[in-house]
């Protein structure tokens, strides 16, 4: 599952999270985007969500494991197509 963001994300300032942080977690539990945490004009932090959190490591996992099965389906058709080497790694090197 793939998330949809805003092209604005929601920023805060780390004064407003101190004074308003009760509302701005409903918020973000409400519109499940993540909120950027500014101190000055540099931004600090990501809050999230943990149903978006678990999501997003579920969706990174997914894509690693779907670009590893890919680099792997290259390697064997490469070995079956005799485009491989041979030999002690410290030739092949």
């Amino acid at each position: 599952m793939c998330m949809n963001y805003q092209l604005m994300p929601a920023m805060v300032s780390m004064r407003e999270i101190q004074r308003n942080y009760k509302k701005l977690f409903s918020v973000i539990k409400r519109t499940q985007e993540p909120l950027y945490l500014f101190s000055g004009s540099k931004a600090e932090m990501v809050v999230l969500d943990v149903h978006m959190y678990e999501q997003l490591i579920a969706d990174l996992k997914e894509s690693e494991e779907t670009r590893l099965k890919m680099v792997i389906e290259k390697g064997e058709a490469e070995y079956r197509a005799g485009k491989t080497k041979t030999g002690k790694l410290s030739q092949l090197l």
